[in-house]
């Protein structure tokens, strides 16, 4: 738990220093939160009580956030912590608890190597053996700096979870900004408020390719096989040139 509050915090520090706003969190839409509550529920419960069958419970709590992050995978960081979890679902399910390492735990001085023949967990979890599949999958990495040994599932899953709020706080606050940029450039550029130079292009050019049509006169002719070398003049009638010259 403790590791999860670090990842938020890391997550929610990172997008506030890219420019984002602690106030997106009351914005964000989130699809079926019971299945997070659920989640982090049933395996605290677990870890407490220790009750018969306990790996079923983790499975449930574990396939329950695995539904709460795929329904909430409009959110940035979702599809990861999905993936850890499924890693960790993995060996739990084959083998109905999850294997432990001894080595990492002698390693954390969670025991010694007498002791691990004798050592008793909380939960789904046993020393891990010859017979048991996807051990690289179990809980082999140790942690000194908490005395915990963790799986490379949780490892993702806490990267998720740093992924998830960075961009809670940032990602949409900036398009937001984009947009406001680009709407007060706008106006300016329409008021002649603001030079040429300064202003990004919001609109198309009526042509943007080839080039431009020729002012004066031209004759039909330019489109047969044989176009005439210059363009015809205009010349005026006398009519014309009469009523040009008028007072």
């Amino acid at each position: 738990m403790i590791l999860t509050l670090v990842a938020v915090a890391v997550g929610l520090a990172t997008g506030l220093a890219r420019g984002g706003d602690l106030r997106r969190l009351g914005q964000t839409h989130v699809v079926w939160p019971a299945l997070a509550l659920v989640g982090l529920a049933i395996p605290t419960l677990v870890n407490a009580v220790d009750p018969p069958l306990a790996g079923l419970f983790v499975i449930a709590a574990l396939a329950a956030v695995i539904g709460f992050a795929m329904a909430n995978l409009h959110l940035t960081g979702m599809g990861v912590v999905a993936f850890g979890t499924l890693m960790n679902l993995a060996p739990l399910a084959l083998n109905g608890y999850m294997p432990v390492s001894g080595e990492a735990l002698v390693a954390v001085d969670l025991a010694s190597t007498e002791e691990l023949s004798s050592i008793e967990f909380v939960g789904p979890r046993q020393l891990q053996s010859d017979g048991d599949l996807l051990t690289f999958l179990g809980d082999i990495i140790p942690l000194g700096l908490t005395q915990q040994v963790m799986s490379f599932g949780d490892l993702v899953i806490l990267i998720g979870i740093a992924d998830v709020a960075a961009n809670l706080v940032w990602t949409r606050r900036r398009k937001k900004q984009h947009r406001a940029m680009v709407a007060e450039e706008a106006v300016a550029l329409i008021l002649g408020e603001a030079d040429q130079g300064d202003v990004i292009n919001v609109t198309s050019p009526a042509q943007d390719w080839g080039t431009a049509p020729n002012p004066s006169a031209v004759s039909a002719s330019q489109y047969s096989a044989r176009p005439e070398p210059a363009a015809p003049e205009v010349v005026l009638r006398p009519m014309d040139a009469a009523t040009f010259d008028r007072p």
